[in-house]
């Protein structure tokens, strides 16, 4: 069946930012890639000349492979004349490999027209390692390549078999990391004649889709599925309805199959138009659905990828507007068109590819009319979602966990904003009930406890929230100097403390009251009953303060942390509970309070034995055996010395729940990826010491709907893989406690 499209129901989306790229002549990029440092890598072709581009033909061309940052500023380009042979010369398709080099794919040909399938390996600065022709002497093209798990490179396109008499066949090559081909095999041109695009399965076979013959003269979609060994498992042809050619030139894998899209061919009123097609399929490409997207524009699709609500966006060229400009078409996740955009402002070019972040911006790359120069040059645009979530950008209270008397009321505020500039409404959540609208709202309480209330704001379809937990007493300790609760003085240092702020129901005084507690003889001393206490720290070590403040049965109190030192300042890794994996290396550091004195020694050891440092202050150590090890850094300045005594965890590499090493300063509740995700996500928290802990989740009323972590949990950085089974689609908030703080972070399921 097919579908021409619905009524768009969105509006078209702006860009966040275009870039042009290349000099005076004839340059366009065919593929774009996201590298591992989140930047951008484009390669397609560039002519170098200050000529009219009308005059071109005949004048050789190079692969060209730009690299860019997140922004798309360049980083380094590269041109590239194929075996040195001054020939014509396109790069089609490239994607980084392991060690952040590049593996591109394409074709170097003769001045009359001929062309081979070749390929090339680039280090990290796009210096060329190796170039290949593949393919027997046949004349073809290399139409895309990916990076097996197994670390090798399968390249796919066409050859031209000379001993068929030119005919088109498919082509695969397996390439090792040196360029030597382990197998190649050709396809009949019933099974598929080129090869447009790879995906690899998890079971370490492959997808290829393209064109193939069909039953009539009419070429149609083709979906080839193959197994490990590269031996063809099934072959799927989707011949269209309404025209009598269609090639796919994108495959984009979706939950429970794939999407096939490309373009199909018809003639009307005897002119041969081309109109964008998707074809969905199930895991055995079983056809779902198919939809033509047909107006009075002829267009040509180059590329598709899949959105983040399982929609998709069509990339390609509008040969009927003047000019003839890139175009995109937004659909959904049943194909219906949405909007479409003619890009214009790129002036004459097209889009040749593009890919898609996880929040929905879309790039992509061409070629475009650079408005100064009127020269032909690459284009990378990137294209703000279209429908995005609103997100809260300011909120008060600051703090998402507050203490505040019974019977008072407690201001809330939000402000979010939204990339549609959809007009947003606010609503306020209590008890898992709504208990206002609008930006600001006022709540009171009237019982001692614990309450959440979530702010949220919506676009109509779309949402973003926040969470506060108020605990009610009827007296707490509001602000307190200094505010940092753990400490560092260098003996003999007079500090002063105090409860700035008391927040306390009506009622008779309160009574305040300090304890000084020395932590290495656990004996405690009286230091006043004044709002504030002045301490002398006359002895090293470490102790305890205690600033409380009671009336009746009520109170609140305050705790800093105190080490007093004589000699050492301060250390790296600021954790003294470290977690690392084995044969790792971690480095460990000692600054004295006064680095000119001529009386300074130092001294490290692990597990008892003395460690030669690599300075005197800084120790590098690499750790062989799991288990928990100590290290001692010892700091002598003259008869004074101080000890630092670091406790490291060491497991085997991969360990389920630990996903780095190294010091561990605060609670953090990190990203979630993926996020939008669809079964599981991954989300990543760390813990500054050990503690009691605990991981939630919420949904957005603030109601408790899974316990993900409850236990005593080491310090360190940490992993949980969340399962979206038996939850709804939805946003759910993520909730972290440890130490007495907590931290929330969205995460969005999809279905």
């Amino acid at each position: 069946m097919v579908g021409l499209g619905a009524i768009a129901a969105f509006a078209q989306p702006r860009n966040d930012w275009f870039r042009f790229y290349g000099g005076p002549g004839f340059n366009y990029f065919e593929d774009v890639y996201r590298t591992a440092d989140n930047g951008f890598a484009m390669c397609g072709r560039s002519l170098r000349i200050g000529i009219n581009p009308d005059s071109i033909r005949g004048v050789p061309n190079d692969f060209w492979i730009v690299k860019t940052d997140n922004n798309g500023a360049q980083i380094w380009e590269k041109t590239v004349d194929i075996l040195d042979e001054n020939t014509n010369d396109i790069a089609k398709s490239l994607v980084e490999t392991d060690d952040g080099g590049f593996v591109v794919g394409g074709g170097s040909g003769v001045q009359n027209g001929r062309t081979f399938f070749t390929g090339l390996l680039t280090d990290t600065e796009g210096e060329v390692l190796w170039q290949r022709r593949f393919g027997n002497g046949d004349q073809g093209l290399c139409q895309a390549v990916i990076e097996s798990k197994a670390g090798t490179f399968l390249f796919g396109g066409y050859l031209k078999r000379q001993d068929m008499n030119n005919e088109v066949w498919g082509y695969i090559a397996l390439v090792d990391a040196n360029g030597n081909v382990e197998l190649d095999r050709l396809f009949r041109p019933d099974t598929i004649k080129n090869i447009m695009a790879i995906r690899e399965r998890q079971d370490g076979g492959f997808y290829l889709t393209g064109y193939r013959s069909g039953e009539s003269d009419a070429s149609e979609f083709a979906l080839v599925k193959l197994r490990a060994n590269y031996q063809t498992d099934w072959v799927q042809g989707y011949p269209s309805e309404s025209g009598f050619s269609s090639g796919s030139k994108a495959l984009q894998s979706v939950a429970g199959g794939y999407a096939l899209g490309g373009t199909v061919a018809r003639v009307i009123e005897g002119q041969l138009c081309e109109y964008p097609r998707i074809v969905r399929v199930d895991e055995d490409g079983r056809l779902i659905w198919d939809h033509e997207y047909i107006n009075d524009d002829t267009r040509e699709t180059y590329a598709m990828v899949r959105m983040p609500d399982n929609g998709f966006t069509i990339i390609g060229h509008n040969l009927t507007a003047r000019p003839q400009s890139p175009f995109l078409i937004r659909t959904n996740e049943g194909g219906d068109e949405q909007w479409m955009r003619l890009d214009e402002f790129a002036g004459v070019g097209w889009y040749g590819s593009g890919i898609v972040d996880n929040d929905g911006y879309v790039i992509t790359a061409g070629c475009g009319t650079d408005p100064e120069t009127r020269d032909f040059q690459g284009i990378l645009v990137k294209i703000l979602p279209d429908r995005s979530a609103p997100v809260i950008v300011e909120w008060r209270p600051d703090s998402l966990n507050i203490t505040a008397l019974p019977f008072r009321d407690v201001p809330f505020f939000l402000r979010a904003e939204d990339l549609q500039e959809d007009s947003l409404s606010y609503t306020w959540i209590r008890n898992g009930e709504t208990a206002g609208e609008g930006q600001i709202f006022e709540a009171s309480f009237d019982d001692y406890g614990q309450f959440p209330i979530v702010g949220r704001v919506t676009d109509g379809s779309q949402s973003d929230s926040i969470m506060w937990t108020i605990t009610i007493r009827d007296i707490f300790i509001a602000s307190h100097s200094p505010d940092t609760l753990s400490l560092s003085f260098r003996r003999g240092t007079t500090q002063t403390f105090s409860l700035d702020s008391v927040a306390v129901t009506d009622g008779d005084p309160v009574i305040y009251q300090w304890t000084l507690t020395d932590l290495n003889s656990f004996e405690a001393e009286d230091a006043g009953m004044e709002t504030g206490a002045t301490i002398d720290f006359l002895r090293s070590g470490n102790f305890q303060l205690e600033g409380l403040v009671y009336r009746g049965e009520s109170s609140d109190n305050v705790i800093w942390t105190i080490t007093v030192r004589s000699a050492i300042l301060d250390f790296t890794p600021r954790s003294l509970a470290l977690s690392t994996f084995r044969d790792s290396t971690l480095q460990f550091s000692l600054l004295p309070f006064n680095p000119e004195s001529d009386s300074l020694r130092y001294n490290w050891l692990m597990d008892g034995t003395m460690r030669e440092a690599d300075t005197l202050d800084n120790l590098a150590l690499t750790f062989p055996e799991t288990g928990d090890h100590r290290v001692a850094g010892i700091l002598l300045n003259g008869s004074e010395g101080d000890t630092i005594t670091w406790t490291v965890t060491v497991e085997e590499p991969g360990e389920v729940g630990k996903w780095a090493s190294g010091q561990v300063e605060k609670l953090e509740l990190l990203s979630a990826y993926p996020n939008p995700f669809n079964s599981t996500t991954t989300i990543r928290f760390t813990i500054p010491s050990s503690s009691s802990s605990s991981l939630t989740l919420h949904d957005l009323t603030g109601r408790q709907v899974r316990e993900c972590v409850s236990a005593d949990v080491r310090a360190g950085e940490h992993t949980y893989q969340l399962n979206g089974e038996g939850l709804s689609a939805g946003i759910y908030l993520v909730r972290l406690e440890a130490g007495g703080s907590s931290m929330v972070r969205k995460v969005v399921l999809v279905r």
